[in-house]
């Protein structure tokens, strides 16, 4: 039997999946799909024998009974990451994907053209994807922008390794499979996408054949999957093309191959684009087209655009939803948002923020979260309804439920600050309503106080700063924050795919001139609130992507290399660009900018840069906190004149802790609140505020409302946190810092009580304290 087989060689699922089949019929039909090949489920046998892995995973997955899935599968994934792929199977693979890369003319010259050509040419970026046999596996791993065999290798195993994810292994249970299915990986010439979407032929929401729906969203379609926006809408009629409806979406992020590297970068849509619609109507014209060359069959065609031209990624068959009929409203319309699993449930919506929430649902509840992860697969057994902010018809929540058969609606917006933890809710037609005949379940308290004022106004001690990546920004969002707590440079600064401390050696007044406009467009807008620059600080291995980067030596750990403030005082080509930039902006009466010198490791470097640049003395300067002797030594930094210390909690937390959090098999040694790190922070923040220095704490780890409740127990001043996350971090602020004064309350009360002699309930014993003292 094949190991490998072209795209419209295809001829049955068992030997090839269910996805690559569907991909020979569009073709068949003479529609746009990428080339490619599949790497056979029979190829998938000879790597498990290869290896003996047959026994190993049967034993894993005969301990999956009352334990944790997510860790079994990371377990099996490990053990086929490991395993090497047989050398015949290896150089099989290897001759398709050259074929791919420079087509099969060329291929088939062989000997010293073939290299020549292949010299000239790059090796072909490719989409990797699993085609289960069965219809039960309806998503599985994709990895895309794969390229040359290393990359290629690994993204086929990662999608045989999802076939024991715990989605998989509960779907295996449920249908009562005594052995694991097989499946196959399609590689395919991936579709840089400037523009992508999923064509319904029949509407979705009430299987009217009448009618077409098309979602649409900028970059690469993976951003709806992985549920971190809404797509545009257009409800077409099916028989004219013309649009009967249109839902246009504030689409913020978008996902894109960076020039540079190749690799899937998550990038901040411009402000002008956000808000307007992602489809011209030449281009709905085109997939109204494409839809009419497809055949009577419902089915959702996954498609992308790039350089205008439409291209076919895959295609499914087309869930139909049906609408269900009440007799009356079942309470308070809450939210609505797209239904994708229909049904009507009541029961207890549950907040899920973080794995620190799992421990909390229970059986029968309904959960409430900002998008579903993979490592929420198991929990989600035990939901009844899912109800997500963000994601699209075809992101993970929609597949999961329905898979399992129950209520979900997506793209809601704001149903995690919306609902309430415990709330009583119903579900139905991608409605949210209140449970008006049970009452909203409340924590009650026992104890009774005049409790503090502000905290449920909605007024916090803790300020929360905003995280910029690239300088652009909401207007709506100034007034939710205090101002930006870090704006890196790297995404201007770097956009042009040049070196960019090369590029200021060569042309430093357009380097100024660049800065001048992006760091000052967002100080105009949040003035007086402080804009907190952080000076350039990329990694060798960041800048070795980028033209003029070939010069740059290969370090063994990049984190612990020539970067940040040490590189910036070696060569100041840059560093002196970004400082005129800086005090341009400042005598030009924006003075609301302050300078973030980062991975400082000693004050003799602080002062270095001090004694260079004198307009340190007019700026406001600040410290970022990446090194542990920096931390140590924060009181050093704060007497030379730091008014601003940043905790960079990702960088710190791995040098502390000597984790590096990309290193698979270690990150489970990573965690930003161990008591370690905790320690340290606590230590920064109390010499800060010996001297009156405002602290501030930022990192991936910041958008997750249980770990900014433990930096808020340790006292920080701010935290700095993305543009999706800050009602979330509020809420979680606001709850921390009121459990902190109930329980300084509480305790300070138990200290007085023996004190009380009097048996007069009117008499107020000296140190007691009064409500107004409370």
């Amino acid at each position: 039997m094949s190991n490998i087989i072209k795209l419209e060689s295809i001829k049955d699922k068992e030997n090839s999946g269910i996805k690559a089949l569907n991909l020979k019929k569009l073709i068949s039909n003479g529609l746009p799909v990428p080339a490619g090949f599949v790497i056979t489920t029979n190829a998938f046998k000879k790597f498990l024998s290869a290896n003996r892995l047959d026994n190993k995973i049967g034993e894993l997955l005969g301990k999956s009974v009352g334990s944790n899935l997510y860790d079994i599968y990371k377990e099996i994934e490990e053990l086929i990451l490991d395993a090497q792929i047989p050398d015949s199977l290896y150089n099989e693979i290897k001759n398709a994907y050259e074929e791919l890369s420079v087509g099969k003319e060329v291929k088939e010259l062989g000997g010293l053209a073939l290299d020549l050509v292949k010299a000239g040419r790059n090796q072909a970026f490719v989409a990797v994807r699993s085609s289960p046999t069965n219809e039960d596996l309806k998503q599985m791993n994709a990895i895309l922008s794969a390229q040359g065999m290393g990359q290629l290798g690994k993204s086929i195993k990662r999608c045989w390794a999802g076939l024991f994810s715990p989605r998989a292994i509960i779907n295996s249970k449920n249908k009562g499979y005594q052995n694991f299915p097989l499946i196959a990986v399609i590689v395919q010439k991936m579709v840089n996408a400037e523009k992508s979407g999923i064509l319904y032929t029949s509407n979705p929401d009430n299987g009217n054949a009448e009618q077409m729906v098309i979602e649409a969203m900028w970059g690469i379609g993976s951003s709806v999957s992985a549920g971190f926006i809404i797509p545009d809408e257009y409800i077409l009629n099916k028989n004219t093309g013309k649009v009967i409806n249109k839902r246009i979406r504030k689409k913020l992020w978008s996902i894109e191959i960076d020039g540079g590297t190749g690799k899937l970068i998550k990038r901040r849509i411009p402000n002008e684009r956000i808000n307007i619609q992602v489809m011209s109507d030449s281009e709905l014209k085109t997939i109204f087209e494409i839809a009419e060359s497809i055949g009577s069959e419902s089915q959702e065609i996954e498609w992308g655009i790039e350089r205008n031209r439409v291209h076919i990624i895959q295609a499914r068959k087309e869930n139909i939803l049906e609408e269900i009929q009440a007799e009356e409203i079942p309470g308070k319309l809450l939210l609505d948002g797209i239904p994708v699993s229909n049904g009507k449930i009541k029961g207890k919506a549950k907040i899920v923020l973080s794995s620190a929430d799992f421990d909390k649902v229970e059986e029968g509840d309904i959960i409430v979260t900002d998008s579903v992860r993979m490592e929420m697969d198991e929990l989600l057994s035990r939901a009844i309804g899912i109800v997500t902010d963000h994601g699209g018809r075809r992101c993970r929540a929609s597949i999961i439920a329905n898979e399992k058969n129950i209520p979900c609606i997506v793209g809601t917006e704001n149903a995690t600050t919306t609902l309430k933890d415990g709330q009583q809710v119903v579900l139905m037609n991608g409605k949210v309503y209140k449970l008006e005949s049970v009452s909203e379940y409340m924590q009650p308290e026992t104890e009774s106080f005049h409790e503090p004022q502000g905290i449920h106004d909605g007024v916090i001690a803790t300020n929360v700063k905003l995280s910029l990546t690239f300088p652009e920004v909401d207007e709506e969002i100034i007034n939710k924050c205090d101002g930006i707590g870090i704006l890196k440079s790297e995404s201007f600064l770097t956009n042009h795919g040049k070196h960019p401390i090369l590029f200021a050696r060569e042309s430093s007044e357009d380097v100024i001139d660049k800065i001048v406009s992006n760091v000052g467009r967002v100080a105009k807008m949040f003035y007086p609130k402080t804009v907190w620059y952080k000076l350039l600080d990329m990694k060798t291995n960041e800048l070795k992507g980028l033209e003029f980067g070939e010069e740059e030596d290969l370090e063994d750990n990049s984190l612990l290399g020539w970067h940040g403030i040490r590189r910036s005082l070696d060569q100041q080509d840059l560093l002196r660009c970004e400082m005129e930039a800086i005090e341009k902006l400042n005598q030009q009466g924006i003075t609301n900018i302050g300078v973030l010198v980062p991975f400082a490791s000693t004050i003799d470097e602080f002062r270095m840069f001090k004694e260079m640049y004198p307009s340190v003395g007019r700026i406001k300067t600040g410290l970022v906190v990446g090194t542990p002797s920096s931390g140590l030594e924060v009181e050093s930094f704060c007497k030379e004149g730091v008014s601003y210390v940043l905790i960079d909690i990702d960088v710190l937390t791995q040098l502390v802790l000597g984790v590096d959090r990309n290193n698979k098999k270690i990150t489970r040694l990573y965690s930003e609140t161990s008591p370690a790190v905790l320690n340290i922070v606590r230590q920064i923040v109390q010499k800060c505020k010996k001297h009156g220095i405002e602290t501030c704490i930022a990192g991936d780890s910041c958008s997750d409302p249980q770990t900014a409740e433990k930096f808020v127990e340790v006292g920080i001043g701010s935290i700095s946190t993305d543009v999706e996350s800050i009602d979330r971090i509020k809420a979680a602020i606001a709850r921390t810092e009121k459990k902190l004064l109930l329980d300084n309350v509480r305790g300070r009360q138990e200290e007085y009580r023996p004190a009380v002699q009097s048996s007069d309930p009117s008499s107020k014993v000296s140190g007691y304290p009064s409500n107004a003292d409370l």
